[in-house]
């Protein structure tokens, strides 16, 4: 059995963050583990998880309010 690829998403828009979900719900190859509106929440889940946890990859929106997902980056 081959791995899912676990994916987070920051996205603002909640129609965007909704097609997204819809997208991957059809493939077989990706979970679509976490959805999150800012930076700053998406960053916060990131705190307490063990490494088994951490997402395979962030779709990270570069224009959120607040903290920008540029600022986000280094964390």
């Amino acid at each position: 059995m081959k791995k899912k690829i676990k994916v987070m998403l920051v996205e603002d828009n909640r129609e965007f963050r909704e097609v997204i979900d819809f997208a991957f719900n059809n493939d077989p190859d990706i979970e679509l583990e976490s959805q999150f509106g800012t930076a700053e929440f998406a960053l916060r889940s990131l705190q307490p998880l063990s490494t088994s946890k951490v997402p395979d990859l962030v779709l990270l929106d570069l224009c959120l309010p607040s903290m920008s997902g540029l600022e986000a980056l280094p964390w």
